[in-house]
């Protein structure tokens, strides 16, 4: 997607951009926000005195291809090719022929990687450019190491990624994932971890779509589809409050509604297409999603946080007391109030849920919330 056609992210980007200047980010939100969407405007954005570079990492499972998928990256964008290629020779004679895109390193053991790690990002700190490393599902790739090659491989590598931080100023990382860091973390935690490897990392939460820009979206999409709309604003209105304002959603409302686009759209075909999708077999909108993940994400206590959820889709607001007393009644051995605090303050990090000055638990958005009703039959 081409930065022309995203729609209500300048001011964020532009706060990104002055953030960055200072220290590294990590983006967190809601699934659908549109994070690869501010990730692509902030790497065609760049000024000629940095260099933006974007690495999907999800598919990484060692620190070795971590260390030269970055190699492949940076290179192209230094003037130190052939230095690199002589360092690379001398140490690993892993270059022959080859360009400086295709290096491939051998699985290095955890002294070897460690150096090779350190020396890699201190090339770009000798460059003189400024470097914004754009590491999207960064925490996909950690849990595939721990899971791999342990928890002190996991825990090293995030522990050098923010020493090259302190060091390097002029290196700068955007740090993203559709699972959460925190869970990745609460893990390692649990494993004898006791490290906060993000410490210096400012989080930033990325919102829904403002309401006009939402609305502006929305419209776009009916010109762009050639729908008849009789009340385009009305029509505009009504999807974006049903959806959260959240984009993908009003992407998927719009594309419903193309399905019979000699009708015209009113208000209560687009509440008909928001609700079909609630119950459509084949899950076009990966609603499915909110349920599934807690199971990777919180383990053995998967069915507690089940049942958090429930009772607040039933009674929303909900009190604390009554999470507590309804995992009570159907769990036993009993959590505490202090284990019902966490694993709310968890589901809050996933956007699940949020607390109001009252002290009393909501889902976030209501269209997470009406997918779980629905989809766990809670009427």
């Amino acid at each position: 997607m081409a930065s022309g056609e995203i729609l209500g992210r300048d001011d964020l980007v532009a706060s990104l951009r002055r953030d960055l200047e200072v220290q590294s980010v990590g983006l967190t939100a809601e699934r659908r926000m549109g994070k690869t969407s501010i990730l692509t405007l902030l790497q065609e954005l760049a000024d000629d005195r940095t260099v933006v570079v974007y690495r999907d990492l999800e598919g990484i499972d060692s620190p070795s291809r971590f260390i030269e998928n970055t190699l492949n990256d940076v290179l192209p964008h230094i003037g130190a090719g052939k230095r690199v290629r002589e360092w690379l020779r001398d140490k690993y004679k892993v270059i022959g022929g080859m360009e400086l895109r295709d290096i491939t390193l051998p699985e290095l053991g955890p002294r070897d990687w460690r150096r090779l790690l350190v020396e890699v990002f201190g090339m770009l700190g000798d460059d003189g450019k400024d470097f914004v490393l754009l590491c999207d599902e960064l925490p996909l790739m950690v849990e595939k190491i721990r899971t791999r090659h342990g928890p002190t491989e996991a825990i090293d590598l995030l522990d050098l990624l923010r020493e090259v931080r302190k060091a390097q100023p002029n290196v700068r990382m955007v740090l993203t994932g559709s699972i959460g860091l925190h869970h990745v973390l609460a893990k390692l935690r649990a494993e004898g971890n006791t490290n906060d490897p993000i410490n210096d990392v400012l989080m930033v939460t990325v919102e829904p779509l403002a309401e006009a820009d939402a609305v502006m979206l929305a419209k776009r999409l009916f010109f762009g589809e050639s729908l008849i709309v009789p009340e385009p604003d009305a029509a505009a209105a009504a999807l974006v409050a049903s959806v959260d304002r959240i984009p993908f959603y009003i992407h998927h409302v719009v594309r419903g509604l193309r399905a019979r686009a000699s009708e015209p759209v009113t208000v209560e075909r687009v509440d008909a297409v928001v609700d079909a999708a609630f119950t459509d077999p084949q899950d076009p909108w990966k609603l499915r999603y909110y349920d599934e993940r807690i199971d990777s994400d919180f383990g053995a206590r998967a069915p507690q946080v089940r049942t958090i959820l429930d009772t607040i889709s039933i009674s929303q607001p909900a009190a604390f007391a009554a999470l507590v007393n309804a995992v009570a009644s159907r769990h036993q051995p009993a959590s505490t109030e202090q284990e019902v605090h966490e694993l709310l303050s968890l589901l809050a990090a996933d956007h699940y849920v949020t607390l109001d000055r009252n002290g009393h638990w909501s889902f976030a958005y209501e269209i997470v919330g009406r997918a779980w009703r629905v989809r766990r039959s809670l009427g």
